[in-house]
């Protein structure tokens, strides 16, 4: 069985009791938050994603929102089109300390990218020890959150959304960071909890935020608090990851994984139902 994160919910799953042959069930996407990881387990499938299909873009667009914050691309544009001509100095991103909290594909991707530009990285990952290494880049356990935050010139979550990352970056966490800092979310925005983000944002205890992920999709709006339309604040709907390219890996891996099936070989992508990834 193929489907998304939204289309293979607890109705969909709850049929697999009456699907004794099924042996698969392949996720588009890479976030896998919805799917009722229970009725998986019960059935006894084997649940694969598309992680890494789209690492690429979405490191790129995390990048972008970074120096579009960096460089007040957006503020700059919103006066022009309103005749204000007002030459506010940006900053450079040369030797600034970009945290990302997440280090596995895209994160990496995003390590490679912000090392390229001569920023000093710090990368934050439940199992430091694991994934590939970025030349220039620190890598630290979750336990080191709290003492790189301050460190801090900008922070971008890459994080998967879990029962342990839900709501990981909180008051106490901004309460951490510099006041001139700002916040790329690219992951799940529930990584960070929705008050918490729109209290630092306009009590300016952070600078800007550049957010690509919502807490909420259409009909609903992106936040309950109208994030999106703080002024210190670059929105995206969600398209880091849509590009031709990516639909091509996705459906690499899903026609490797139905030929791999079926030759009895090894599966792409395999999620840990324990860990939720």
């Amino acid at each position: 069985m193929v489907g998304t994160s939204v289309t293979l919910d607890t109705t969909i799953c709850g049929l697999f009791e009456f699907a004794p042959r099924l042996k698969l069930v392949q996720c588009l996407g890479a976030g896998i938050e919805k799917i009722p990881l229970d009725s998986i387990r019960a059935a006894g499938v084997t649940l694969a994603d598309a992680s890494g299909s789209n690492s690429v873009p979405v490191a790129e667009h995390a990048f972008a929102l970074l120096l579009a914050v960096a460089k007040r691309v957006v503020e700059k544009d919103r006066e022009m089109k309103k005749g204000v001509w007002k030459r506010t100095p940006g900053v450079e991103v040369q030797g600034l300390t970009h945290v990302i909290l997440g280090l596995g594909a895209v994160g990496t991707e995003l390590a490679r990218r912000s090392s390229a530009f001569g920023m000093k990285v710090i990368g934050i990952r439940k199992h430091p020890e694991r994934g590939t290494p970025v030349q220039g880049c620190e890598v630290y356990g979750i336990e080191d959150l709290h003492s790189s935050l301050p460190r801090a010139e900008f922070l971008t979550v890459a994080l998967p959304l879990t029962s342990e990352t839900r709501g990981l970056i909180g008051k106490g966490e901004f309460a951490l960071m510099k006041r001139t800092a700002s916040i790329v979310i690219v992951s799940r925005a529930a990584v960070v909890d929705e008050e918490a983000l729109y209290r630092a944002l306009v009590e300016r205890r952070i600078s800007n935020a550049a957010i690509d992920t919502w807490y909420s999709l259409p009909p609903s709006a992106p936040s309950r608090y109208s994030i999106e339309k703080l002024d210190n604040v670059i929105a995206t709907p969600h398209i880091g990851g849509i590009t031709t390219e990516t639909v091509y890996r996705v459906f690499s891996i899903v026609s490797q994984n139905i030929d791999n099936l079926a030759a009895g070989r090894d599966l792409l992508n395999v999620v840990d139902l324990d860990l939720g990834y």
